[in-house]
């Protein structure tokens, strides 16, 4: 009976923490780090995030979808529940690319694009530790600008929980 009452249990966790889990929990690949451009780790980095977070939501009413392409501004993963309620936004970024500085403009844009989503999670992938919020203003300022929008959500991603190494 208590095995029950845990599988239970585990299915009634809310979607924002299934999506934090799932986030928290990512280990990225080596293929994410090296001399790659940053749009392209930034694309393998969302598509190991799209695979965990449906892996977490295979057995609820929810659609992951992995909605930008190369050279297109779109949201980068999508959560979506199947009758149009609780939909999440997440956005992928580097944390010591100079585009990050864009990610003020990009969250209003979510903002107006889709105004049913209940959170708006910034997902940001720390690969240096000269680049952690404490060690670099201009990621810090980021960070804080982010959270400040309504709905929106920074999980940090330090370079000790990732499982690649940097040249």
């Amino acid at each position: 009976m208590e095995a029950i009452l845990d599988i239970r249990s585990a299915d009634a966790r809310r979607p924002t923490t299934r999506i934090k889990d799932a986030l928290n929990g990512l280990k990225l690949s080596p293929n994410v780090g090296g001399k790659s451009a940053t749009s392209v780790r930034e694309r393998w980095i969302s598509s190991e995030a799209f695979q965990a977070l449906r892996y977490e939501f295979e057995d609820q009413p929810y659609k992951i979808s992995q909605e930008k392409n190369f050279g297109r501004a779109a949201i980068d993963l999508f959560v979506g529940h199947e009758n149009g309620e609780r939909n999440y936004v997440i956005e992928v970024k580097l944390a010591g690319n100079s585009a990050r500085d864009k990610l003020p403009a990009q969250l209003r844009r979510y903002e107006e694009r889709v105004s049913y989503r209940k959170r708006t999670y910034v997902f940001m992938v720390v690969e240096r530790e000269r680049d952690l919020p404490e060690n670099k203003t201009s990621v810090r300022h980021v960070v804080d600008e982010a959270e400040k929008r309504d709905r929106t959500e920074v999980i940090l991603k330090p370079p000790s929980d990732l499982q690649y190494d940097i040249p």
